[in-house]
């Protein structure tokens, strides 16, 4: 089976149309007639109801469109990630982060010292799992990892493995918060910060899912917590939080300005709350000479910072 089959077919699928579909596909309407039959012969069943107007998919068309949607986007990623490899060895240095800490922590910590012509930030990361990111620095396709780090978080145990190294950057807080516009229910004199209430989680692939999830379980075990979404990533769980929705967990620099405005209210004490650790990763093998000047200096950086201002480590 050829890639060219499944891009004739999605094509087929989005006009319904042969003749239409033949010309977006640069061939004669004969030709792509026959490949579409091929096709069909491959799978060993009709995909395409030729018998509507216009054309429709068939069950097993339905099926195999999804899969041959999700087989091109796979092929194109890595076909992608071949080509900036190249760029990867020659020197750039390739960098990927959660869009939290793009926003809170990239800027003070590390773009001031990179060369914008050497650097290529990943984009494409903000939307990772955890895993995603471990894998990226076995694959050498990003150099440096920034991230959350608490032990009690999925990926710490597998980042903590002799294959990585880190640099301490800084230390966030992990906090309850609410919007002061709605009235979220707390019950008086309750040592909960819900009873029971709204929450808004984070979803699986999320880094900060585990350390959330740990919270609610340790300090509201009896109380009927009422979640009522798990989203991907903190930026989606702040604007759910900020239209007054319910009680979530942000990273405390992530809404320090909304805090100092009134706008947001901090839930609970500390016992609510958990610190985190803001790391910079390195796969120990890559010894690509711009990413160990880059170290060398971080290194000094945080070794000056922690004699000055010796950070707290509590959770």
């Amino acid at each position: 089976m050829e890639l060219s089959w499944l891009k004739d077919f999605v094509a087929l699928s989005e006009v319904k149309n042969f003749s239409k579909a033949a010309d977006s596909r640069n061939v004669s309407q004969p030709a792509f007639s026959r490949r579409i039959k091929i096709l069909e012969e491959e799978v060993g069943t009709k995909l395409i109801d030729r018998t509507t107007v216009p054309l429709s998919m068939t069950s097993a068309g339905e099926i195999f469109l999804s899969q041959a949607r999700h087989i091109l986007s796979t092929y194109h990623d890595t076909v992608t990630r071949c080509r900036e490899a190249s760029t990867v060895l020659a020197g750039k240095l390739r960098i990927a982060a959660p869009q939290s800490l793009y926003l809170t922590q990239y800027l003070w910590h590390l773009e001031r010292h990179l060369d914008p012509q050497m650097t290529e930030r990943n984009l494409k990361s903000p939307s990772w799992s955890s895993d995603q990111y471990i894998t990226a620095l076995q694959q050498k396709y990003c150099d440096l990892v920034l991230l959350y780090w608490h032990p009690e978080m999925r990926h710490a145990e597998e980042l903590d493995k002799g294959e990585f190294e880190h640099i301490s950057l800084a230390h966030d807080r992990l906090i309850a918060v609410t919007s002061t516009k709605p009235s979220i229910p707390i019950a008086a004199g309750s040592p909960s910060p819900f009873s029971p209430g709204p929450v808004l989680g984070y979803c699986s692939t999320s880094s900060l899912s585990s350390l959330v999830d740990q919270l609610i379980c340790r300090h509201f075990p009896q109380i009927g917590v009422e979640e009522v979404n798990r989203a991907g990533r903190a930026v989606g769980v702040k604007a759910l939080i900020m239209e007054g929705f319910g009680v979530g967990w942000l990273p405390k620099a992530m809404c320090q300005k909304e805090l100092d405005c009134g706008q947001l209210r901090q839930i609970g004490d500390d016992r609510f709350s958990a610190q985190l650790e803001i790391r910079l990763y390195r796969r120990r093998a890559n010894t690509k000479e711009s990413l160990s000047r880059l170290w060398q200096l971080l290194q000094s950086e945080a070794k000056e910072r922690s004699n000055v201002f010796p950070l707290s480590r509590n959770a």
